[in-house]
């Protein structure tokens, strides 16, 4: 019955929704009337193309059938210019469905588009955005900066106002997608400058465009305590852009506005108003259909679920997101989508999805500058499993003591059989000896299992304490650096100082959460480690050539600690060469011996007088931690250093 109640209520909704939207459409209804009363096919492919340029708030499947009709007759036409924009909304079709992969290829390798841009610089800039805007969906995003900054310095020198005005902002929204907040608000205020200096019908709707993205600037600050006038800014964007849009009839954007306005509302607790705005917004999404907005706008619902503590409603729109995602090849909002999931099953309870979630969410992100995924997947199943351990060692404990008694019984028992008779003492002794011996060892044997094992817990419980901590932190250190905007060069100074502090932390933070996660560490995995190390240096070191010789042994273990400091050593010392040492390479080889497994790491820099810097400053260059470092862990240091010929640092373990 209730299966029934609930598949009726979805079929009103969906009868709802199309009444609703469709009587929002007028414009583009009257358009397919013109196009159906077309008498010529020069009327019907001018009425399409007319239609077409709604495509924003067209659905994926209908820009698809309109422009390949619009190939068809521009071809019968033999209108090469006609035929160039049906092949570009071909493409916006195919991006309106998500399909990606086929987009840049085609923008590359079609003769009809690699036409010159005097022909026609509307196309031209239209076709290099639709480039750009690909680049943004599949996450390369650093490509797309690099093409949209490129044709706005064309389009400038063109004094293509109109073109500048959409690059700019397309340009904002790449600079707002990799963090840089501020840049993108004045791409974006820019955008607003050319718009409203001319009454081209296109920038009625760019206009558009850039209030509803100076909402999320400004939304991005929501949950940070911003000053009244940021809130006011806020509420005054977003006010316009509904009205501007709805007013124009441009109604990609009015969903997403609406979805922006919701959010709002959902914060400042009007629960009835931002629900009509959620539902209107997907109301419209649902009529246009493209996917990647409507992933944006749940996500967007999602968070208002979450926000207003209706965790179950936010867990299945969720789901529901990431289905869209997944069937339409969207990457982009993956992440948020994840880092919201996972939020919600921690909220309700549920945390072995919460763990699910996070280890998805960790596999999906970027790596760069990120404690390792496993560390954290391993953090996330310690808390879930910490109370079953619990159980475990209370269980072992009892077994201990159950030992125990039986022990002393047997003792008793023992003493009891010496008063019976020497005879049957002596063979009854030795059976209980040999009895007592096994028995003492298996309970030596669990004893030392059961007090590993609780330091095994204890070591993840402080490895997770220090991660959620200390790491938390210092990424907000590192954050807010970012945000900073130091007016003098002592400010910048410290700025930078914090920054390169928070980036310690967060590296020597990593490093000790690695060599926690076991008691001993393979030789194997250090060297690893140490490549890795190598290979990302070279990455921010372009000029310098970081090379890796030789193996590791392949049944060589350390301690945790030992581990630990062997890594610590080895980046002073790659540091130090990189800093002071002016050199051209650094090399890290790995020698084996009989009984032992050496290290060097070794530069053809300008070398110094190791003596002299040890009597000027103990701790110059980081000399004293790393010898105090060797000490603590039983590691045999040297170094050795030439004038203008180099420096070698030997790690014996």
């Amino acid at each position: 019955m209730m299966l029934l109640k609930k598949r009726i209520l979805l079929l009103l909704l969906a009868f709802l929704t199309t009444k609703v939207v469709k009587s929002q459409f007028p414009a583009m209804d009257s358009i397919k009337k013109e196009i159906s009363s077309a008498t010529n096919s020069q009327q019907k492919l001018q009425a399409i193309q007319a239609l077409l340029k709604f495509r924003n708030s067209l659905q994926g499947d209908t820009i698809l059938f309109y422009s390949k009709i619009a190939t068809n007759l521009a071809e019968k036409l033999n209108d090469k210019k006609q035929l160039r924009w049906a092949i570009y909304y071909q493409l916006t079709g195919s991006l309106a469905k998500g399909i990606t992969d086929s987009i840049i290829s085609a923008i590359n390798n079609t003769t009809l588009l690699t036409f010159n841009k005097k022909e026609d610089a509307t196309l031209y800039y239209k076709i290099q955005l639709l480039h750009a805007n690909v680049l943004n969906r599949i996450n390369e995003r650093v490509k797309a900066l690099e093409l949209q900054l490129k044709i706005l310095d064309e389009a400038e020198r063109d004094n293509d106002v109109v073109a500048q005005a959409y690059i700019s902002n397309y340009t904002g929204a790449t600079y707002y997608n990799l963090g840089q907040l501020n840049t993108a608000r004045s791409f974006w205020f820019k955008a607003l400058q050319l718009a409203q200096q001319q009454t081209h019908t296109e920038l009625i709707e760019i206009e558009a465009v850039i209030y509803s993205n100076l909402c999320l600037y400004y939304g991005a600050f929501a949950n940070t305590k911003p000053p009244k006038e940021m809130k006011d800014s806020l509420l005054m964007f977003i006010n316009k852009s509904v009205a501007y849009s709805r007013q124009h009839n441009i109604y990609w954007i009015l969903a997403g506005s609406l979805s922006i306005r919701g959010s709002y509302n959902g914060y400042k607790g009007n629960i009835e108003l931002a629900e009509n705005d959620f539902k209107e917004a997907l109301e419209i999404r649902s009529k246009i259909g493209d996917p990647l907005y409507v992933s944006n706008d749940l996500i967007n619902l999602a968070q208002f679920y979450y926000t207003t503590k209706q965790y179950s409603k936010c867990i299945e729109v969720l789901q529901r997101v990431l289905h869209i995602n997944a069937t339409n090849h969207i990457i982009e909002s993956n992440n948020h989508s994840l880092s919201l999931l996972s939020a919600a099953y921690k909220a309700t309870g549920d945390y072995k999805s919460y763990s699910q979630t996070l280890e998805q969410f960790i596999t999906a992100a970027d790596s760069a500058g990120r404690i390792n995924a496993a560390e954290k997947i391993a953090e996330i199943q310690t808390r879930y499993e910490v109370q079953k351990k619990e159980v475990l060692i209370a269980k072992q404990q009892l077994d201990l003591f159950k030992q125990n008694v039986i022990l002393i019984g047997g003792t008793f028992v023992l003493f009891l059989a010496t008063i019976i008779g020497i005879y049957s003492f002596r063979r009854y002794k030795k059976k209980q000896k040999i009895k007592l011996e096994t028995v003492l060892l298996e309970e030596k044997r669990q004893s030392e299992a059961a007090v590993k094992e609780a330091q095994e817990t204890e070591r993840k419980r402080i490895a997770a304490e220090l991660h959620d901590n200390l790491g938390v932190q210092a990424t907000a250190i590192l954050h807010n650096t970012t945000l900073v905007q130091p007016t003098d060069d002592i400010n910048i100074a410290a700025v930078n100082n914090l920054k390169k502090t928070a980036k310690e932390m967060l590296i020597n933070l990593r490093e000790t959460l690695w060599a926690m996660k076991n008691t001993d560490v393979t030789a194997i995995e250090l060297w690893l480690r140490i490549i890795n190390f190598m290979k990302q240096m070279g990455r921010h070191y372009t000029t310098i050539d970081f090379k890796i010789e030789g193996d590791p042994p392949a049944d060589f273990i350390l301690s945790s600690n030992k581990a630990l400091n062997t890594v610590l050593i080895i980046q002073e010392a790659v540091n130090n060469a990189v800093k002071h040492a002016f050199t051209a390479d650094i090399i890290a080889t790995s020698k084996i011996n009989a009984n032992s497994w050496n290290i060097t790491i070794t530069d053809n820099g300008r070398g110094f007088n190791f003596k002299a810097t040890q009597k000027k400053a103990y701790d110059s260059y980081g000399l004293g931690n790393m010898q105090e470092r060797a000490a603590a862990s039983g590691i045999t240091l040297s170094i050795t250093s030439e004038a203008e010929k180099g420096t070698v640092v030997t790690l014996l373990l």
